[in-house]
């Protein structure tokens, strides 16, 4: 199926509070609504826990055309979407297979690439990625090359700290492009990843302890 959750025209959307890495200790989540007829939706592996949404439907697809599809077992669609369902309403966090540990919590990347916010860095060009055995390092596109960096990233670095309460192991600039995204524009943070541990990203500089 193409749509899983709605809000119904008579309805309302609703927040509720959960933690996460802000100082606050919490954030607000919109619900994406409550399942279509026919769809039923869980999270494993404890349904109305944080976990990976699953769902199953009459309409569900057989196939992906030279992939596999993700079921379970039990014939349930892995999305790999992180979120939580609650009083019969879907609560979406973040892609489940980009979750960073650190000290024993749950952080969402986009928490942290949210938290970076100055203007020397393109608009929505930010990945968050883990780092090392207990760190997380950040790649940022930056809009120009050629002006100081170490301004850049002395305000990265203070605002994502403040913000989530995350200290950044790793801070590396790149050019524009650099980023893998996937062919809807997607960041995939596991390549991006994977290119910067294997040296083939093209630096235009690096900041940070575990740089």
């Amino acid at each position: 199926g193409l749509a899983v959750t709605f809000v119904r025209p008579e309805e309302r959307w609703h927040a509720v509070t959960v933690e996460s890495a802000d100082p606050a200790g919490s954030i607000e989540v919109v619900s994406t609504g409550r399942p279509l007829d026919g769809i039923k939706v869980r999270t494993q592996p404890s349904h109305e826990q944080i976990g990976e949404i699953e769902f199953t439907s009459h309409s569900l697809l057989d196939g992906y055309l030279g992939a596999e599809v993700p079921w379970t077992e039990d014939g349930w669609f892995r999305t790999r979407d992180s979120g939580f369902v609650r009083d019969g309403e879907l609560f979406v966090l973040g892609r489940h297979d980009d979750t960073i540990v650190l000290d024993g919590r749950n952080v969402y990347p986009e928490d942290i690439e949210d938290a970076v916010d100055t203007l020397d860095i393109r608009p929505n060009s930010v990945a968050a990625v883990p780092w090392g055995d207990r760190g997380v390092a950040i790649v940022a596109e930056v809009r120009r090359s050629g002006h100081d960096l170490g301004l850049a990233a002395n305000s990265i670095l203070e605002s994502v700290t403040h913000r989530t309460g995350v200290v950044v192991s790793a801070l590396y600039f790149v050019n524009r492009g650099s980023l893998a995204r996937t062919s809807s524009g997607k960041l995939q943070r596991k390549k991006v990843a994977s290119l910067l541990r294997s040296g083939k990203l093209d630096l235009l500089g690096k900041f940070g302890k575990d740089a």
